[in-house]
């Protein structure tokens, strides 16, 4: 299942124009008459509105809040929130609308249809429509990656659970709330979707115990030589499939003798507005000798070392190296963290031999546990699968965002 952030879609529709029409009437609550003429007229008008319905908003009744209660807030598989609704027709048959993933511009939908057994908990389907909604910049709307399934879906208390032909093994919502996931995002200026929600984050410290950290934005020891804004403690935050893995990786470097040495996780996007507000005054250069001695702070951002955006503010892409547990030294890479230069690629091979291995032993690590290097950057590494792909997030480094204390 392909996993995006989470956007609310108002797709059953029908319902709520039905019960608009039955609560108020339609166009035409008979008036208070007693001639047969005028009954007779305003049912007319009433058949009117009901016939001005579309086929799809006449067939649905109303939504349901009995054994197929369906209403708050879900988490399925893979711990990613999403909202089901279900609406029953004339003829008995149910449609369950299930939105999960999805950023302010595209969401997964699942329109399923079928017949509810009460007694069993199951609705059994056919030819249900998978597909992504989108919604461009202009706010024209449209579907993309359409296809059709068959399967079963059963509720169980506040589990429900799906075989589906698309899927090799059974899914299941676990019902988190009684309320429905609130829309936490906001679109920046140049459409890109930004969100506060820290709920699928974790601390580092706690999923990566053997890990060491070092948050260089958090001391003025990096390329801008302040503390950069948003890192109010020096602490580590990625999402927790990013950190799931990580955990795979340090297991791994363990058992040969490293530990891993964080520099860098989840950046807000106001860390970012900080780089780049700097990279714009050419004036202060305090740190080029450190970490630009080879190129001019002009070209940095038509360069690409700075930009307005970081996979970094997604939440799932670590900056990282070894440290030797029996040297308790840093590995030499043969090149430092957060150098602007080929010297920083993990192909360089103008270095020492060791030097080199030692920066396959962590690509090579990284690797095998899901995560994907950048060909500029030595330390740095996104989990493959990331699950949020297409958003960027806001809160500030540090435990209050993700304890809530």
């Amino acid at each position: 299942m392909v996993r995006k952030t989470f956007s609310i879609l108002a797709l059953v529709t029908g319902a709520a124009v039905m019960m608009t029409a039955c609560s108020s009437g339609g166009a035409a609550q008979p008036a208070e008459s007693n001639t047969a003429e005028a009954a007779e007229g305003a049912q007319a008008e009433a058949d009117q509105a009901a016939a001005d319905l579309t086929a799809a908003e006449a067939e649905v009744l109303d939504e349901i809040a009995g054994p197929l209660d369906l209403s708050g807030s879900w988490e399925d598989e893979v711990s990613k929130r999403a909202v089901m609704s279900a609406a029953q027709k004339k003829d008995g048959s149910y449609v369950i609308t299930v939105n999960w993933g999805g950023s302010a511009t595209e969401a997964a939908v699942w329109e399923i249809e079928g017949n509810y057994d009460e007694a069993s908990g199951m609705l059994a389907y056919e030819n249900a429509r998978h597909y992504t909604h989108v919604v461009d910049a202009e706010g024209n709307e449209s579907t993309k990656d359409e296809t059709t399934t068959n399967g079963a879906f059963m509720k169980e208390g506040e589990k429900v659970r799906w075989k589906d032909s698309a899927n090799e093994e059974d899914g299941v919502f676990v019902k988190v709330s009684e309320e429905e996931p609130e829309i936490g995002g906001t679109t920046a200026e140049d459409g890109t979707n930004l969100s506060d929600d820290a709920s699928d984050f974790v601390l580092l410290s706690e999923a990566v115990p053997d890990a060491i950290l070092e948050i260089r934005y958090y001391s003025t020891y990096n390329f801008v030589g302040d503390r950069i804004d948003g890192y109010e403690e020096p602490v580590a935050i990625l999402t927790e499939e990013a950190a799931t893995a990580l955990k795979e990786v340090s297991d791994d470097l363990v058992s040969q003798g490293y530990r891993l040495k964080i520099y860098d996780a989840y950046r807000p996007q106001m860390a970012v507005d900080n780089f780049m507000e700097w990279a714009l005054d050419e004036e202060d250069v305090r740190m080029k000798q450190y970490f630009y001695p080879e190129l001019d702070k002009d070209v940095l951002f038509p360069q690409g070392y700075i930009a307005e955006h970081s996979g970094h503010s997604r939440g799932s892409t670590v900056d990282l190296t070894l440290f030797d547990m029996e040297t308790e030294k840093e590995v030499d890479m043969g090149g430092t963290f957060d150098y602007f230069g080929e010297l920083s690629h993990p192909d360089y091979t103008d270095i020492t031999e060791e030097q080199y291995e030692n920066r396959m032993i962590l690509r090579e690590a990284m690797m095998r546990h899901g995560f994907k290097p950048l060909e500029e950057e030595w330390w740095h590494f996104t989990l493959a699968e990331e699950p949020y792909p297409d958003t960027y997030f806001t809160f500030p480094v540090n435990s209050t965002s993700i304890t809530g204390e």
